[in-house]
């Protein structure tokens, strides 16, 4: 999470507002939470306001976390409506996704009037060349095929080893900051 802080205060230092959008859904908070507190924290040091806005979940949805409302969105542009360069964090690229949907139902097309991003480089939402956050998978692969191959040699040693292989997310700015 240090690495998003720090992009967020580097390639986001115009901004005059952050807004963190994510569900309500508990399964959720062991990393939306941190997310939002990443991005509270940014905005803390670049001496901008901002706010966090949950979605309540709806259980019937198809989607795995839960669909953004458009109330949701609605709050979201109503806190940044006197901005000049406000940043709409979404907890996840599905998530952005339906975030972009609903700004371009009310002519918002980002990155004009809004900034927009979300994390974890979803290949379902790359379509709409959405700016994100990505995982870095080669180096998880790299680290996961070293810890089994240590479990192919030894399965009691490797249960209670770490490849000590930190992945550092990558920004992925497209066309929506």
């Amino acid at each position: 999470l240090p690495q998003i802080g720090r992009t967020l205060r580097d390639h986001f230092a115009h901004v005059d507002a952050i807004g963190y959008i994510t569900t309500d859904n508990p399964r959720d908070a062991r990393w939306s939470l941190p997310r939002a507190e990443v991005c509270r924290r940014a905005a803390t040091e670049l001496g901008v306001p901002f706010q966090r806005f949950e979605s309540p979940i709806n259980e019937r949805s198809d989607l795995p976390h839960g669909k953004i409302i458009n109330s949701t969105v609605d709050a979201y542009l109503a806190f940044a409506k006197d901005k000049t360069n406000p940043l709409c964090v979404a907890g996840n690229d599905t998530m952005a996704g339906q975030i972009l949907n609903h700004m371009s139902q009310r002519g918002i097309a980002p990155p004009q009037g809004t900034l927009l991003f979300g994390y974890d480089n979803d290949i379902a939402e790359r379509a709409l060349n959405l700016s994100t956050f990505d995982k870095d998978p080669a180096t998880i692969a790299e680290a996961m095929q070293a810890l089994y191959a240590h479990f192919l040699r030894d399965k009691k040693t490797a249960m209670a080893t770490s490849t000590m292989k930190m992945v550092h997310p990558k920004f992925i700015a497209r066309s929506t900051t």
